[in-house]
């Protein structure tokens, strides 16, 4: 008599993509392999999309930045940096460009800061690209060029306002001097004067490489600077000293100048060989990238490693991570760290995405708090708002970890190394109705050999499934659904299997 088939009910991987193990010892919950799909509630989502915020946009070049800015009269402004050009977006639809024919010159790979430097009596914006003149706008007319009293020229790769001083990192001096390891800030309350008593620089030169200055955030009372292979706080301590450093971390920084994203009290920091959580006081452990650092620099783009770009979006509990893989001159792919589950899951995009922002909904007629947003090519989006990505339907998926059933193995049948047929698979699922994939290896050193994608179809108990047939030692299920209808959810699978070879 034949004997019956054998079932067993898996989570969904709601733990996330890891690296961190041969497969065959990952746990249920983890999958080497998910795109377009998000964790949340025990459940794995197929993400939202993005819309476009307004038409019209008036510059092709990349949206690198944007910022939110009250001006010394109170009124709110929403800016974008293009590599050339400042616009400011004005509710519902208009688009004004406010550079006045003096543009910036970068390219994609010149990062640009914007920042204002609090308690002036007039509250400016500044901008730099590390390429061209520092610019200042006061939020009315066209941007100009900073005036920099005691300098003939400077420029800096990166800026912040702090303690009412314009900071900048790795200058350039009087055209041609150039300090990479420098932190440079001006008079208190006066960022266009550089020469007085309270004005000031440090030489950031303890490090073993004596790398570069990447960025700078601000934790808690102090700045943090985050140098290519270290990273020093900075103090505040006014009169005579102003800034004083203090090394946090010897040998690791920040990969590339927006390789950094605060969140929380916290920052997540894209080093040269991991993503790590800097505390102020070092990286706090285990690192939250040791599960998919293999993958991550395994297929990042090093020659564009400038691209790489982090940002919290505190509204969702996530981090994400935009970088270019394989031979991309652009960023084509993204992680995204759930810090309140820690857990990390993949993602592409229909478009070339080149920066990730946070702004007030309000500002675009909306409801909610906060408000993602993502800069492209000529185009600014709301991100997570739609079942497509601006028209394009999103391929979303997951699959299970090549299991071998060994929980199922008696004295008579060895299920970790016998052979086994699947029969059907049973999903509890809702939203578009996805396909199912079974596959299969007999060595975890072959590739995964699937079959033909197949719809499930509603089942008896509430639950959808498929009926197909596949053999193998190992078995996976690949869950998709890339239509752009109501975005699938899936909350566990349960594959049902014959033994082959057991004694009867």
């Amino acid at each position: 008599m034949a004997l019956e088939y054998m079932s067993i009910t898996f989570p969904a991987p709601i733990g996330g993509i890891n690296y961190s193990l041969p497969e065959n010892l990952l746990d249920h919950v983890y999958s080497r392999d998910m795109q377009n799909v998000i964790i949340e509630d025990g459940l794995i989502k197929k993400r939202s999309g993005y819309t476009q915020v307004a038409a019209s946009f008036p510059n092709a070049n990349p949206v690198m930045e944007g910022f939110e800015y009250g001006d010394a009269s109170g009124t709110l402004h929403t800016i974008f940096m293009t590599t050339q050009k400042l616009i400011e977006y004005t509710s519902p639809s208009t688009w004004t460009d406010r550079t006045g024919g003096s543009n910036f010159s970068g390219s994609a790979s010149n990062q640009i800061f914007i920042a204002p430097v609090g308690g002036l009596a007039t509250e400016n914006l500044y901008f730099t690209n590390g390429v061209d003149n520092i610019k200042v706008w006061t939020g009315s007319g066209n941007w100009s060029n900073l005036t920099t009293t005691g300098f003939t020229s400077l420029k800096a790769k990166c800026l912040i306002g702090f303690k009412g001083h314009l900071v900048l990192g790795d200058t350039t001096e009087d055209t041609t001097n150039k300090f990479p390891y420098r932190i440079r800030w001006s008079t208190v309350g006066n960022p266009t004067t550089w020469n007085t008593t309270t004005a000031g620089f440090v030489n950031l030169v303890e490090d073993k490489t004596n790398s570069k200055v990447m960025c700078m955030h601000p934790m808690v009372s102090n700045l943090i600077v985050y140098k290519f292979g270290s990273i020093y706080q900075l103090t505040y301590q006014g009169d005579p000293n102003y800034f004083v450093p203090r090394m946090k971390v010897a040998d690791r920084g920040a990969i590339s100048r927006k390789g950094v994203a605060p969140f929380g009290d916290y920052h997540l920091v894209v080093t040269q060989d991991n993503i790590e959580v800097f505390d102020g006081a070092g990286f706090v452990k285990p690192a939250p990238g040791n599960r998919i650092k293999a993958d991550f620099f395994g297929n990042l783009n090093w020659a564009q490693r400038e691209l790489i770009f982090a940002c919290g979006f505190p509204s969702r509990f996530e981090v994400w991570i935009i970088y270019p893989t394989g031979s991309s001159s652009v960023p084509d792919t993204a992680y995204c760290w759930n810090y309140k589950d820690d857990t990390w899951t993949k993602h592409v995009f229909a478009d070339t995405i080149y920066s990730l922002m946070n702004f007030n909904e309000s500002t675009f007629g909306g409801t909610v708090a906060i408000q993602p947003i993502a800069g492209l090519s000529g185009n600014v989006m709301k991100l997570f708002s739609g079942n497509n990505d601006n028209g394009t339907a999103i391929d979303g998926y997951f699959r299970t970890k090549l299991h071998n059933y060994r929980e199922f193995s008696t004295k008579d049948w060895k299920a970790d190394v016998a052979l086994k047929t699947v029969q059907r698979i049973e999903l509890d699922s809702t939203g578009a109705l996805p396909t199912v994939q079974i596959g299969t290896v007999n060595s975890l050193l072959e590739t995964v050999d699937y079959d033909t994608a197949t719809a499930v179809a509603a089942g008896e108990t509430g639950v959808v499934k498929v009926d197909k047939r596949k053999t193998g030692r190992y078995i996976t299920m690949k869950v998709r659904e890339n239509t752009d209808t109501t975005p699938f959810q899936v909350a566990q699978v349960t594959p049902f299997f014959e033994p082959q070879g057991a004694h009867r």
